[in-house]
């Protein structure tokens, strides 16, 4: 373990040890082990918060962990690809299977493979789909619309050899905002939509304020709304791709929200399924108690995290075989993570 991990830890050990006893756990629902992973995550990102934006990327690369998903995974380059990508699938992948486009999160101004590789690995296996990976370009160096320019051509270059109907299109946090602006310009330019899209924790609307602070999650408004700021550059923070909350959602494709109610974005993805749903759009909205952003990164230790990927992968291999008109008309929304059960696949297994 990276050493300023630990020390990161050491002073979350000592934060929840005092605090638990006066105060209890920061959620009903929290045992002793998870309060503290999310006091560590806290740790970490103030200390990382203060560096330089490259310090910042070096220092979230280095707090990677050793990936049990490994030795089950091939992965390689995306030759040929118009941004710099790279293929991730299950050795096991069945021919013919789903296709994920993965577009990760860092507040488009850092995440990587390193960041990423171990959830993009594990969504890669419960849902035995060959996943590409587009390095695309980050701000503040590269302000808007270079992420949004840098997927569309990736997803313009997938489709010349992958039917759109195999196609998944999956980000966490601002990678969950992109994909559904990636959506929106794909509709317009007249392109063929994927089968649908899963957002994990989608960040959707960059004018939106924190009105009181969210002790249960991770995240800081301030830290975000700076990071949003850069990838702004000067552009509209309601403009349609920025903030896909505010966009003409009409004619999208079925849609996975996942979403924790102990995060800070929890009440922008709210409406953000409410005005998708609205506008006719197949949404499931799975909520789930207690998790705070992006809590599938604790696949490794924390069971929910896993359950949540499986359904994913659910999620994933259905609309990618089934008609898009058969899934129209289920339900559109639901209060909690895995109440589908997953599909049975040789690579949906508990990692």
């Amino acid at each position: 373990m990276h050493p300023h991990l630990l020390l990161d830890f050491a002073r979350a050990v000592r934060t929840v040890v005092v605090r638990r006893p006066a105060r209890g756990p920061l959620h009903p629902d929290w045992p002793f082990a998870f309060e503290l992973l999310v006091e560590g995550l806290k740790e970490s990102r103030r200390r990382i918060e203060r560096l330089p934006i490259v310090g910042q990327r070096r220092a979230w690369d280095a707090l990677r962990l050793p990936s049990p998903t490994g030795s089950r995974l091939d992965r390689r380059s995306a030759e040929g690809a118009p941004v710099p990508s790279s293929w991730c699938a299950p050795k096991a992948r069945a021919h013919a299977g789903p296709v994920i486009l993965y577009l990760h999160g860092g507040s488009y101004s850092f995440g990587s493979w390193d960041t990423h590789g171990e959830l993009i690995g594990r969504i890669a296996l419960a849902s035995g789909a060959r996943t590409l990976v587009p390095d695309f370009r980050l701000a503040p160096e590269h302000p808007f619309p270079a992420a949004l320019d840098d997927v569309f051509a990736t997803y313009r270059w997938l489709v010349e050899s992958e039917s759109p109907s195999r196609v998944v299109v999956v980000g966490d946090s601002a990678g969950g905002g992109l994909a559904v602006a990636l959506l929106t310009r794909i509709r317009d330019e007249g392109l063929a939509l994927p089968a649908g899209a899963a957002l994990i924790c989608p960040w959707v609307d960059l004018s939106a304020r924190a009105e009181v602070p969210c002790e249960t999650d991770w995240v800081d408004a301030a830290w975000g709304q700076a990071f949003g700021v850069a990838y702004l550059g000067g552009h509209d923070e309601r403009h349609p791709h920025v903030s896909p909350t505010f966009a003409d959602l009409r004619g999208l494709p079925p849609l996975l929200v996942q979403a924790g109610d102990a995060e800070i974005l929890f009440p922008q993805i709210e409406e953000f399924v409410g005005r998708a749903t609205e506008q006719g759009v197949d949404v499931r909205f799975d909520v789930a108690r207690g998790m705070i952003h992006n809590w599938h990164m604790f696949a490794g230790v924390h069971p929910p995290s896993r359950h949540a990927i499986d359904d994913i992968g659910a999620f994933v291999r259905r609309i990618s075989i089934e008609p898009r008109e058969s899934l129209l008309g289920r339900d559109r929304a639901t209060a909690s993570v895995g109440h589908e059960p997953p599909i049975p696949t040789p690579s949906n297994e508990t990692i």
